[in-house]
């Protein structure tokens, strides 16, 4: 059965990312040093700030109406709807990341109260600008029911970008990190713009 087959392909993507995940965290353990995991601790604030500013509903409006309208032979209405989510979460996006990256200093001294945090919220500023716009496709996805595609998401995003982020690492410390991720999520966010161009 389709559902059956989704649900147990989203269930092991699940647990396969969750075992990596834990293997990762413990490795990140042993590599990063206290001002490395206070870096991780930004991007992941900074992240979750701005996809909470820039969700404005949308995608759970998409998530529950798409499949309706498109049942009832309303492509259109789906389509304009899907493209008028996907273009406020990019404006609102771009719009959090810019204030993150012009107030970085004044950020920094606020709630860091130390040097040095500035350059790194600039760098999540752009990683968490990345970050959104992925999450407003994914949220497409299931809007279009496509879990298939969603579930391989799911498994690039926690295995293969981090390890991208890995060697980041080894190459520019926490701030190659940081763009070590944002560059798996655009490249990723890049190949489902083409995915989704149909739908669209």
């Amino acid at each position: 059965m389709p559902v059956a087959r989704d649900s147990a392909r989203i269930l092991g993507t699940q647990v396969a990312s969750a075992a990596f995940g834990a293997g990762y965290f413990l490795l990140l353990t042993r590599w990063f040093s206290p001002n490395d995991m206070a870096g991780l601790a930004v991007f992941g604030l900074v992240t979750g700030l701005a996809q909470i500013a820039s969700n404005l509903g949308l995608g759970d409006t998409c998530i529950k109406k798409v499949p309706e309208l498109r049942a009832s032979g309303k492509g259109a209405e789906a389509r304009g709807l899907m493209r008028t989510a996907l273009a406020a979460r990019v404006i609102a996006s771009v719009a959090a990341a810019a204030v993150v990256w012009l107030a970085a200093e004044p950020l920094a001294r606020l709630f860091f109260k130390m040097d040095g945090f500035a350059g790194l919220l600039r760098v999540a500023a752009a990683g968490a600008l990345a970050a959104s716009v992925l999450e407003a496709q994914q949220h497409l996805l299931w809007s279009l029911q496509r879990f298939d595609v969603f579930s391989r998401v799911m498994l690039v995003t926690n295995i293969p970008v981090r390890l991208v982020a890995l060697a980041g690492f080894a190459w520019g410390g926490i701030h190659g990190y940081l763009m070590g991720v944002g560059a798996g999520q655009i490249a990723l966010s890049a190949w489902l713009a083409r995915v989704l161009g149909p739908e669209m």
